[in-house]
């Protein structure tokens, strides 16, 4: 059986979850707690993963949507170091800053 990166990762991610759920159970129930209730610290380890990609896809959604508004824009356009030109609408800035981000790589 090969081990790849992914898996590790995502082992190593349950384990936290697992010990994180473990510590947040023994601070409510008392130390002995998770033991005698294995389920209850499943039920924790996911709700902590569940959280963590909640977090996780919030964050990727902020980063994809500096088209949705024009203060989003302005922000993209700044992390760029791209400030709107005088008089420029927003779509030239818009297509400037999509420029600059596929020229970076981005």
């Amino acid at each position: 059986m090969s081990t790849n990166k992914p898996a590790s990762t995502a082992g190593a991610s349950l384990a936290d979850d697992l010990h994180q759920a473990g510590g947040l159970l023994s601070s409510i129930y008392g130390k002995a707690f998770p033991e005698t209730h294995p389920v209850l610290l499943f039920l924790a380890a996911i709700w902590i993963a569940v959280e963590r990609l909640r977090h996780a896809v919030q964050a990727s959604a902020q980063t994809d949507d500096w088209r949705s508004s024009e203060a989003a824009t302005q922000a993209k356009g700044r992390e760029l170091g791209i400030e709107a030109r005088p008089k420029e609408n927003w779509s030239e800035y818009r297509a400037r800053i999509a420029s600059a981000m596929k020229k970076g790589g981005r």
